[in-house]
């Protein structure tokens, strides 16, 4: 680094110049977000959960009388309906944890700054 060069960033709004890791531009009081927020991240895990539950428990509910009435013997044994629920809270919970990981991943390395009004 040559001895013109400064170190940090500049406020999106006022256009000071704050450190590297600054939480907050102390000249006009705009937080800096690195990366995802906590609430970005737990919305995104919140939209893929409850997508994924909506579907998968319309799946457990019709399947098993679909099956019964499109497919030849007892399918409807095969299909206990207590280990179908555990199953789609699984694949719901697989869905929000993968949605929150993508959330975070689109995010890294991105440096924003926020200020409320």
């Amino acid at each position: 680094m040559s001895g013109n060069e400064i170190d940090g960033m500049i406020c999106f709004f006022c256009k000071s110049h704050l450190k590297c890791d600054a939480k907050v531009c102390f000249s006009c009081n705009a937080l800096v977000i690195y990366g995802a927020t906590h609430e970005e991240l737990t919305s995104s895990f919140k939209e893929a959960f409850g997508i994924t539950i909506v579907i998968s428990l319309l799946f457990v509910m019709f399947l098993p009388s679909w099956l019964s009435d499109h497919v030849s013997g007892d399918i409807i044994k095969l299909f206990h309906t207590w280990w179908m629920i555990v199953g789609c809270l699984v694949i719901s919970l697989w869905a929000g944890f993968r949605a929150r990981s993508a959330t975070e991943r689109s995010f890294e390395g991105q440096i924003r700054f926020s200020r409320r009004m």
